[in-house]
């Protein structure tokens, strides 16, 4: 079974790297870069969540896979909500990891707006990383792992700073999907973390108690990227999950 992988917001694919070297021994697993980010190019000029849904459409469509699994944390389930709403028919189930199907709140939107700005105009220097360490890591993790947390930073400086920006403003500017969160009707899984400052548990449990059928698991001193502070958890429920969906359950 394909398995389509969709990163967070300033960071790349490479936060699902122990997932996929767990889950290629048994499903095809398709991890990519989004726009302006990783290895991908940056968007030459302003775009939409509609379009990074759409991105995943196109993906499939190179390889000429139907039908695949979404995993997406943060900006890559928010992307994945709104493909499987467009394009139920593609998709044979969804992993939603610290993700919300709201509209930024409008506090939120003007303070990371800000922050957005700057970051175009001077690089996200450590005044920026500053900032954005306690939204992308729980405090668990930022203690314990701090080499790890100043890698990602140091990447995320790295960024092509339009294309960060873009990226940025199509996450702040989103509509919401939760409208529609009942017409989603495949096997739906949502992992939240206990220490996400970024999308609070309440927002994962928001999804799970509207799309029908889903399941929720809460991650114990786990912050927004789950899949770095807790791999081996997050791991073992992806991989069960997935294989629930392979054998039709």
């Amino acid at each position: 079974m394909p398995v389509l992988f969709g990163h967070s917001l300033l960071l790349d694919r490479r936060i699902f790297a122990a997932q996929v070297a767990d889950l290629e021994r048994d499903f095809r697993c398709i991890n990519i870069d989004f726009r302006g980010q990783g290895e991908s190019a940056p968007a030459p000029r302003g775009f939409a969540i509609s379009d990074q849904a759409e991105d995943y459409g196109k993906v499939l469509d190179h390889l000429g896979i139907e039908r695949a699994a979404i995993v997406g944390l943060s900006m890559g389930g928010m992307a994945g909500m709104h493909f499987a709403v467009a394009h139920p028919g593609r998709v044979r189930g969804l992993v939603l990891l610290n993700t919300s199907a709201d509209p930024e709140p409008a506090a939120v939107r003007a303070k990371e707006m800000a922050l957005a700005v700057t970051a175009r105009l001077f690089g996200a220097g450590r005044f920026i990383q500053k900032q954005v360490a306690p939204l992308m890591f729980g405090e668990r993790f930022r203690a314990e792992a701090p080499e790890v947390v100043n890698e990602w930073l140091q990447r995320m400086a790295s960024l092509d700073r339009k294309g960060l920006y873009r990226a940025v403003v199509m996450v702040l500017s989103r509509p919401g999907v939760g409208p529609r969160l009942a017409e989603i009707r495949m096997p739906t899984f949502v992992i939240a973390g206990d220490q996400d400052v970024a999308t609070p548990q309440h927002l994962g449990k928001r999804i799970a108690d509207t799309v029908p059928g889903a399941e929720l698991r809460i991650l114990p001193r786990t912050g927004h990227i789950s899949t770095v502070e807790s791999p081996e958890l997050t791991t073992k429920l992806i991989r069960t999950w997935l294989e629930r969906i392979a054998a039709g359950a």
